[in-house]
């Protein structure tokens, strides 16, 4: 076998290898938003997922491609995980395919480039990329940004359009995968004035047509954010300033430096900007105008490490600058990108210390316990992607005054039922923020579960003081009231809920709940004959109205609503063991009998149907 085709196989079997137990971890954090509870990714036409309704403004609606993928992942497999992971691993391993192919054109020994690709295909700092499913706008990003150097490169080469417009157009589809591909013309153009035409005017000169079409980036990524804008996590007007943000920065891009050398602790919620003072970073900041300026002027010098020096900072600019991205001060999976600069920078490095000691020989054997290492580390932070308790509880640990992932640990807590444990935390965050209404309904819903229901009535009624128009907690209120016994409060937030909003299913179903319980019979069916009404294929109601209507008498009602809830589920053998009844009610024996027969075909082992069944040939 050639060697390079034995690389890309050992990039492909290595990548496989350390991603192999992400598979089965659950969706996670913004996955619920994307992705589960992502109604426009459940159909590939109408393309919803391209175009959505107006009024959705989330920041998969400014990617495209990402939403597209993920509606094709559902087309196949719906909810499933596995799927999903499969996907994201599949990008990430050509991610590295193509960096392997880019390295191997600057000039480097395949050998170098292939351990350049290999560090950065399993280093730990990927996972967040890898295995948080809706993060993989980052990773098709890296794809095409990658495919779009290696098809420049060859244009530079060859001097073959086509190459040149296979750049162009994996240009324009890293930008449709995320935004930050902003940097992919001018990093190109970089390469060509450092690599190929010596200068920049010599680059533009031989290939103005080429940068040209390169240049169609930018007015795609005005079109995404501003003409498809996604929400308040961008943008100057939003509680953080510019030199804010700045500040923050510095200290988060040296945890990422310091992060891609020792890869522990990772974290997956960096919290939001704490306001800084420049005296609170000046040692990091000081630390990046040293690193900055040296890439300039190795940069200046046309220098190879310059180049990949340059390439980290410009990779980061679009998220670790000074345009405030308000949600998350910083992230490991924007060093998705960065790192590939970052790792060709170190590897050449130690090339040359080891040359310049004579140690060439022990370059191979320390790169594989270099990989081995950080593949276990990956592997070790996969388990944690699969446990979302393991997962929040390494965010707490390396950012213990982070109030959002105390409170999301919270939640992992009450979701694994340690409710205890779960309210610990919620209570810890209230703490410091007291008005934190989130944490409040978090708070609620565990009280709830613990059977706690006067406790959960009472945060309840706090968030909804201050949000009264919240229908879906007066519902749940109302179902906390009715459990601890407090049948007309419950009655009464249900029918606030259905004021602000009178096709509210639940809250009118459980209305109906409710007056039963409080011995309304008639006022209950009519609050189910309503719900019918708005919504014929809820069986539930069905069920409920033809039980209500033969208990109040009116047979024929009731079974009028045993034949539509059996339109609904003809395999429920209780559904035609009760229309049975309520047709030996109206005096119709044989129609009974027919209808306890279907119930014991479905269930031979039905005792009151037999005897129901017995009793209408009988009366024949």
């Amino acid at each position: 076998m050639r060697r390079p085709a034995l690389h890309l196989l050992l990039l492909a079997c290595c990548g496989v290898l350390v991603y192999a137990n992400s598979l089965d971890g659950p969706f996670i954090y913004d996955d619920e938003t994307f992705i589960e509870a992502n109604h426009e990714i459940r159909q590939l036409w109408p393309a919803d997922w391209a175009f959505p309704p107006d009024g959705r403004r989330l920041p998969l609606h400014s990617r495209p491609l990402t939403s597209f993928t993920l509606a094709l992942n559902y087309a196949v497999g719906e909810l499933n995980p596995v799927g999903y992971h499969i996907v994201n691993i599949a990008i990430h391993l050509f991610c590295g395919l193509a960096f392997y192919g880019v390295v191997c054109r600057t000039g480097w020994t395949r050998g170098s480039a292939f351990f350049c690709a290999l560090i950065w295909l399993v280093h730990p700092l990927n996972t967040e990329s890898v295995d948080y499913v809706s993060q993989r706008s980052g990773l098709l990003m890296g794809l095409f940004y990658g495919l779009a150097f290696y098809c420049a490169q060859r244009g530079m080469a060859s001097g073959q359009w086509r190459w040149y417009g296979a750049a162009v157009a994996s240009a324009l589809l890293s930008t449709l995968g995320k935004e930050a591909a902003v940097t992919a013309p001018l990093a190109i153009l970089l390469y060509d004035r450092t690599f190929a035409a010596g200068t920049l005017a010599g680059a533009l000169r031989r290939r103005w047509a080429f940068y040209a079409g390169m240049a169609l980036v930018w007015p795609l990524v005005g079109y995404l954010l501003w003409g498809r804008p996604h929400g308040g996590a961008i943008g100057f007007d939003l509680g953080i300033s510019g030199w804010i943000y700045f500040l923050n920065q510095c200290s988060v891009v040296c945890d990422y430096l310091a992060l891609s050398l020792w890869p522990h602790p990772l974290n997956l919620d960096y919290g939001v900007a704490r306001l800084l003072t420049l005296g609170d970073v000046w040692p990091q900041a000081a630390l990046l105008l040293v690193l900055g300026a040296t890439a300039l002027w190795a940069l200046w010098r046309g220098l190879a490490p310059g180049y990949a020096a340059a390439f980290f900072f410009l990779a980061l600019v679009p998220t670790s600058s000074f345009v405030p991205i308000v949600s998350e001060v910083g992230a490991e999976r924007r060093m998705y990108m960065p790192m590939m600069g970052l790792v060709v920078l170190v590897v050449a490095g130690v090339r040359y210390v080891l040359a310049c000691l004579d140690w060439q020989r022990g370059a191979v054997p320390a790169g594989v316990v270099l990989v081995a290492i950080l593949g276990a580390v990956t592997i070790d932070r996969n388990a944690d992607y699969r446990d979302p308790v393991a997962l929040w509880a390494s965010a707490v640990t390396a950012l213990p005054d982070n109030l959002r992932a105390r409170a999301q640990l919270g939640d992992a807590l009450a979701d694994a039922a340690c409710y205890d444990e779960a309210l610990a935390h919620y209570d810890s965050v209230l703490q410091v923020a007291p008005n934190h209404g989130l944490v409040r309904i978090s708070r609620a819903r565990t009280l709830g579960a613990q059977g706690r229901y006067a406790a959960a009535a009472v945060d309840y009624r706090w968030f909804l003081d201050e949000n009264p128009s919240m229908t879906d907690l007066r519902n749940s209120l109302g179902i906390a009231l009715e459990r601890q016994g407090d049948l007309p409060g419950a009655i009464a937030e249900y029918r606030r809920a259905l004021e602000l909003r009178p096709g509210f299913r639940d809250a009118r179903f459980n209305l109906g709940g409710a007056l039963e319980v409080a011995g309304e019979p008639a006022a209950a069916l009519g609050e189910y004959r309503a719900l019918i009404a708005a919504t014929p294929g809820f069986l539930p109601a069905q069920r409920r109205a033809a039980r209500l209507s033969q208990e109040l008498g009116d047979l024929a009602a009731a079974l009028g609503y045993y034949r539509q809830a059996l339109a609904l589920a003809p395999e429920d053998a209780t559904l035609h063991n009760n229309e049975g009844t309520a047709l030996a009610g109206l005096g119709h024996y044989p129609e009974a009998a027919a209808a306890f027969r279907r119930a014991l075909d479905i269930d031979p082992d039905y005792g009151v149907a037999r005897d129901n069944l017995a009793a209408a040939l009988g009366r024949q």
